[in-house]
């Protein structure tokens, strides 16, 4: 394996572990999903590690039980019915996991073994083909998602899943935060 290849490496596992590091606030509080319908509260403890004033948040890495909620102030009423609310429709969204599972095994397992493998310059045609294929479902399917939970912020997401096929492996995380929005600004819309 040459340097290049190693540098390249290297930097895609990076860049995917930054995907996945969230870094709140003193005043914010965040939620994971765990197994079944729960979610898990990240606040800043008073032993907590921080960077900055920011503790880290690892969110979900292996996309076992992926979505992420960042939440600015406690005064939200009726926070767990919301996230259960939320938790069902991502739970809807099965087709959108499966897309963004596999487009994070083409990208951090099978490219570096065909790299390891020496096997890149031969098999980068149908590599790109699949990858172009699976990112643009993916794609398809979290801009619907997006577009459907009405966030304010939609095309800010949609390009950035769109632009950029590693961080579209996260796109669970956004669109959790999307729905989570629209049900905290429901009420205020009816009021």
């Amino acid at each position: 394996m040459t340097h290049i290849e190693t540098v390249f490496l290297c930097a895609l596992f990076v860049l995917y572990v930054y995907d996945c590091v969230f870094w709140l606030a003193p005043d914010e509080q965040a939620f994971t999903r765990t197994a079944g319908d729960g979610w898990k509260t990240w606040r800043r403890e008073p032993m907590s590690f921080t960077l900055l004033g920011r503790t880290p948040v690892l969110a979900a890495p292996l996309l076992v039980r992926p979505g992420f909620i960042r939440l600015r102030s406690t005064g939200i009423k009726d926070t767990e019915r919301i996230l259960r609310k939320v938790g069902r429709r991502l739970y809807a969204l099965e087709l959108l996991l499966v897309l963004c599972r596999t487009q994070a095994i083409l990208l951090l397992l099978y490219l570096p073994a065909l790299i390891l493998l020496h096997r890149l310059n031969a098999l980068w045609p149908y590599f790109l083909g699949v990858v172009l294929f699976v990112h643009i479902l993916l794609c398809v399917f979290a801009i619907r998602a997006l577009r459907r939970s009405k966030s304010d912020a939609w095309r800010t997401a949609a390009t950035s899943i769109a632009l950029n096929p590693l961080g579209a492996t996260r796109a669970f995380d956004v669109i959790s935060q999307a729905l989570f929005d629209r049900e905290t600004m429901e009420p205020r819309r009816k009021a």
